[in-house]
C-alpha cells in the first residue's frame, strides 16, 4: 500500500496549489478529488465552438506569490488584465463591482443602494 506524506482533499485551484507547494517542497502528496475534471472554479470549459470561459471571474486576483512560488510563468501563464470589474446581468439590469474586490457598486440600483454598499 503506498504512503503519504500528505493528502489533499478536494482538487479545486486551492487544492492543487496546496499539494504542488508540498511537492515542491519535498513531499509525497495524493490529492483527491470527486469531479471528473480537477481545477475547481478555475478550470476553463467550451462555450461555444472555438471560446472557453472560466467558472472563476476573480483569477486575475491570485497572489503575486502563487504565481511566483509555482513558476506558472514558466509555464505559460500570464494575466491578460488586473482590477477587472465583474457584471453581472439579468432580464432587469445589471449589477457591476469594481475595484480589485468590488468595493464600488454601480448599474441598476434603487436610490442608495451604491452608497449603502460603500459602508
Amino acid at each position: 500500500m503506498p504512503s503519504f506524506d500528505a493528502i489533499v482533499v478536494g482538487g479545486g485551484h486551492n487544492g492543487l496549489v496546496t499539494a504542488a507547494l508540498l511537492a515542491r517542497g519535498g513531499w509525497s502528496v495524493l490529492v483527491l478529488e470527486g469531479a471528473d475534471e480537477t481545477g475547481g472554479a478555475a478550470r476553463s470549459f467550451e462555450i461555444a465552438p472555438g471560446f472557453r470561459a472560466s467558472l472563476a471571474p476573480v483569477l486575475h486576483l491570485l497572489h503575486p506569490e502563487v504565481i511566483r512560488a509555482l513558476d506558472l510563468g514558466a509555464h505559460g501563464f500570464t494575466l491578460a488584465a488586473s482590477d477587472l470589474a465583474t457584471t453581472a446581468l439579468s432580464p432587469d439590469g445589471h449589477l457591476q463591482l469594481d475595484g480589485a474586490f468590488g468595493e464600488r457598486v454601480s448599474g441598476d440600483l434603487a436610490a442608495g443602494e451604491a452608497d449603502a454598499w460603500a459602508g
